[in-house]
């Protein structure tokens, strides 16, 4: 699988133990989930193919799906992030022979990973059921988190809530509702594609997810983290 830069090429849920997600998104996406590695990794995939991973994190914080982005020069993205505004919170470093990353926040506090790709295939995206569909950032700040974008990795965001590279769409973008925290605030949001998303709200809930307040499609999982679900 070929990884373009710039583009989302990754995604995983950072929690301490991995059983109780591995449960929920295998018996909702049919994820076949590998057990452990030795740092307690574990990759779900779809008919052989990679798509998410699975911990593990020690961070006791609000948990949420992690967004890659790939990049050409992990050391030259990481001093844009900084030089935008933004908080390079891991400094660059190796995962093996699998590449490199660097965990990132922009101005706002959207947390977003880069990641230098070496044999890692990145996440499969074929449409299909249980692959991600495609991630949302919900900022308080558009023109703001535009402007970082931009700087950072060459987005472009439009006022049709997409954000583009090269005139491609790699994301989507939503204004947060007016607020006292909305301006200091942001995250990212995933979105898998399913068969039926009417069924799949109703088999999620009752394999413990919860409504959230983004809408009917965005839930929040039995860890705490949120995903949405869109239509194959």
């Amino acid at each position: 699988m070929t990884m373009t830069y710039g583009t989302v090429s990754w995604i995983d849920l950072g929690i301490p133990g991995t059983a109780r997600a591995a449960a929920f998104y295998g018996a909702l996406f049919g994820w076949d989930i590998a057990d452990a590695d030795g740092s307690g990794y574990r990759v779900a995939s779809v008919h052989g193919h990679p798509v998410a991973g699975l911990g593990p994190a020690e961070d006791p914080g609000a948990r949420y799906w992690t967004v890659y982005v790939a990049v050409a020069d992990i050391a030259a993205a990481a001093r844009a992030c900084s030089a935008a505004g933004g908080t390079v919170i891991a400094e660059p470093a190796a995962a093996g022979d699998l590449g490199s990353f660097a965990v990132t926040a922009d101005p706002m506090g959207a947390p977003l990973t880069l990641w230098q790709p070496r044999e890692h295939p990145g996440t499969h995206r074929s449409g299909g059921h249980g692959t991600l569909a495609g991630v949302t950032l919900r900022t308080g700040q558009p023109a703001e988190s535009g402007r970082y974008l931009g700087r950072v990795l060459g987005w472009q965001l439009n006022q049709d809530g997409t954000l583009a590279r090269d005139g491609h769409t790699v994301a989507r973008w939503q204004s947060l509702p007016a607020g006292p925290q909305a301006p200091h605030s942001a995250s990212w949001v995933v979105a898998f594609a399913v068969d039926d998303v009417t069924d799949a709200i109703e088999r999620a809930c009752a394999l413990g997810a919860r409504p959230s307040a983004l809408g009917p499609a965005v839930l929040t999982d039995p860890c705490g983290a949120l995903f949405g679900l869109v239509a194959t």
